[in-house]
C-alpha cells in the first residue's frame, strides 16, 4: 500500500534551489550561497532527502535534517544525519529507491531507501545473492535473483519488495515468472469488474 509523506512533497520543490558544488577541499550542498552540509570528499545524491557521502574511506547514507513551515520545508544548515554506514559495500545500482549493494566477498543485497516504506533503511535479504538484478526491470516491485540455499543448491526467481524482509537465506521467498504474470492478470481482471 502506498503512503504519502506531505513533508517529502514539500521538500521536492525546495530541492530545486539546492546545488552540489565543489568547495575548498571537497564537495557540499549549497543553497543561496550557504553551505548546507559538511564538506565531503564525495557526494552522490539519491533523491530530494538522501545522499551518499565519502570521507576518510567511510561511506555513509545521510539524510537532511529539516524543519517544516506551513507552506514549505527548509533544510537545516549543516544538520544532516547519518542513517546507514555502507562502508565496504560497492553500489551497483540505485534505481527504484533501492540500492543494490555488493560486499567484498562478491555477494549482493538490496537496501530500501524509500522514505515511505515499512522497510526503510533495511536490507531486504542477507548478503548472499550471487545474481541481483534491479527492481522494476521486468516486473514492477520485483527483482530477479539467484543464490545457493543452505544445502548448496542454486535457487533462482524473483523477490517481491513488499514481502517481509528475510534475515536468513531460508526466509527468502521466490516467485516464478508465471506466478507474477498470473498475479498481475488477476489484479487487472478485478479492476475490470
Amino acid at each position: 500500500m502506498e503512503q504519502e509523506n506531505p513533508l517529502y512533497d514539500k521538500l521536492h520543490i525546495d530541492y530545486m534551489h539546492l546545488k552540489l558544488l565543489e568547495v575548498r577541499s571537497g564537495f557540499a550542498f549549497v543553497k543561496d550561497c550557504k553551505i548546507m552540509t559538511q564538506i565531503y570528499t564525495m557526494i552522490k545524491p539519491l533523491d530530494e532527502v538522501h545522499f551518499i557521502s565519502l570521507n576518510d574511506m567511510k561511506k555513509e547514507i545521510k539524510r537532511f535534517s529539516f524543519y517544516e513551515c506551513k507552506e514549505y520545508a527548509e533544510y537545516k544548515e549543516k544538520q544532516e544525519i547519518t542513517i546507514k554506514d555502507i562502508t565496504g559495500y560497492k553500489i551497483v545500482d540505485d534505481s527504484a529507491k533501492v540500492l543494490t549493494l555488493k560486499n567484498k566477498e562478491g555477494f549482493y543485497t538490496y537496501l530500501e531507501y524509500n522514505i515511505n516504506s515499512r522497510f526503510y533503511m533495511l536490507t531486504l535479504v542477507p548478503p548472499c545473492l550471487h545474481e541481483a538484478h534491479p527492481f522494476d526491470a521486468e516486473f514492477k516491485d520485483y527483482a530477479k535473483v539467484a543464490f545457493k540455499n543452505d544445502l548448496g543448491i542454486e535457487e533462482k526467481g524473483y523477490i517481491y519488495r513488499e514481502d517481509f524482509i528475510a534475515r536468513q537465506k531460508s526466509q527468502i521467498k521466490l516467485y516464478s515468472k508465471e506466478e507474477i504474470q498470473n498475479k498481475n492478470l488477476m489484479k487487472n481482471r478485478s479492476k475490470i469488474f
